[in-house]
């Protein structure tokens, strides 16, 4: 198999190569890919979106409402919401069982205890994260409270003990690491005292003021799993917390239900490693432009004509936020695909 470019060091995949270039950086095991620690410049204020890229983007998800997003169908974001972020922590719950707990409080007696809980704690998240209006360090923290809580299911590896919910990390008590990945998180003994607490002061700031809801969303999606401020559930937190300045401005919710996991989770080590967003903002924009054609209150003509060939209609929308065009393509596709008379 032929290597990725590499750069004068010899280590690492060059800025100006593709994303092919990345993932064959990937495949090398990540015991044999150079060690990684954190860099604090990359909490500095960055648009991984061009401003075209971002105005067409936003153009494709607006919800046409100013006032949050609409209570009649909080559901509908509850259900997916919890499904997928939990099944990209290895839940076994499907998306019925998932309708069925969040919707009727009924737990799949069949699966463990552990998965119910974590459905649970996400719809008390989404919950919370619906009544704020802006980020700040204590709502992401309050969130974070919520995922994490573990009181219902002291045994499960996914939650913390109760001291650590919603608590910046003090000390590392069995080290820090990511799983697949060569970077090492800060590990808060070898920083100076209040270190990751500043550091997190910081980013939810930075994220604050980036005026752009598309980049403030991804800049928390991948900041706070880079920081690693808590204990755990630090990807969790990014995917509730990502969402407040989308809804803040109108935009539909990224529920993450089309993420596919090995570009997302290929996409955060790429980013950890090497600094580079190329893979995740790729699997940031293909995901989010799926649930644009499904929480946007569409009219029954579009729905029918959107209902076919979805891929294919989603490739189209990602071209047009990447390459632009003459017109948005979401009148194009209606035009094409008029609902069948009976």
């Amino acid at each position: 198999m032929a290597k990725p470019p590499l750069s004068p060091e010899g280590n690492r995949p060059r800025r100006e190569g593709g994303i092919a270039d990345i993932l064959t950086y990937l495949e090398t095991p990540a015991t044999m890919r150079p060690l990684a620690t954190y860099e604090p410049g990359r909490l500095d204020p960055a648009g991984a979106f061009l401003r075209d890229e971002s105005d067409r983007l936003i153009s494709l998800v607006h919800l046409g409402i100013e006032d949050g997003y609409p209570k009649t169908r909080m559901a509908k974001l509850l259900i997916d919401l919890s499904w997928a972020s939990s099944r990209l922590e290895g839940n076994t719950y499907t998306q019925i069982d998932t309708q069925v707990l969040v919707q009727y409080g009924h737990r799949n007696t069949e699966k463990p205890e552990g998965d119910a809980v974590m459905i649970l704690n996400h719809k008390r998240a989404i919950e919370a994260m619906l009544c704020q209006t802006d980020l700040s360090e204590e709502g992401v923290c309050a969130i974070h409270g919520l995922l994490a809580d573990g009181r219902l299911a002291p045994d499960s590896r996914h939650f913390l003990p109760p001291d650590q919910c919603g608590a910046i990390r003090s000390d590392t008590p069995h080290s820090l690491e990511i799983d697949g990945s060569s970077y090492i998180p800060p590990q808060a003994e070898d920083r100076p005292m209040g270190f990751l607490n500043g550091e997190f002061a910081r980013l939810v700031a930075t994220a604050r003021d980036i005026v752009d809801p598309v980049n403030a969303a991804f800049y928390v999606t991948t900041r706070l799993p880079y920081l690693q401020p808590f204990y755990g559930a630090n990807k969790r937190t990014a995917r509730w917390a990502c969402n407040i300045p989308l809804i803040r401005a109108g935009l539909s919710p990224f529920s993450f239900v089309d993420i596919d996991k090995t570009q997302y989770i290929g996409g955060l080590i790429a980013f950890y490693e090497l600094g580079d967003e190329r893979l995740i903002k790729d699997a940031f924009l293909k995901a989010y432009t799926a649930p644009a054609l499904r929480y946007r209150p569409w009219p029954e003509r579009m729905r029918i004509a959107l209902a076919h060939d979805v891929p294919g209609h989603v490739a189209r929308l990602v071209r047009y936020v990447y390459e632009g065009g003459a017109d948005n393509p979401l009148g194009e596709i209606g035009a094409a695909n008029p609902p069948s008379s009976r």
